[in-house]
């Protein structure tokens, strides 16, 4: 079983609040994905971990995703390990930052 986390549920300025998803449903052989990119750590992620399940990590997926197709639509190849230095530094700053 998959469970995926799509929603705006999770990052800041909302990272107190909790999924709907049920925490029973979460056993070791399932796979949660919280696709949304962020540094900060969701219920989702801190639950699916508790209960050692399969968890990829959202920058990764997001930089997985971007590089073939930022090199399909610009015509040139992208350095990942830059592309997701420059995730990491984008997400940090922006979650370090008050909204008001």
């Amino acid at each position: 079983m998959i469970v995926v986390n799509a929603s705006s549920v999770g990052p800041h300025p909302d990272e107190d609040t909790r999924s709907r998803i049920g925490i029973g449903l979460l056993a070791q052989h399932i796979v949660v994905a919280d696709v949304i990119p962020k540094s900060s750590r969701s219920w989702l992620d801190r639950d699916a971990e508790a209960r050692s399940c399969t968890m990829p990590e959202g920058a990764g997926m997001l930089v997985d995703q971007g590089v073939p197709r930022i090199e399909h639509w610009v015509g040139t190849s992208v350095d990942a390990d830059v592309m997701r230095s420059e995730c990491e530094w984008v997400f940090d700053v922006h979650e370090s930052m008050e909204l008001k």
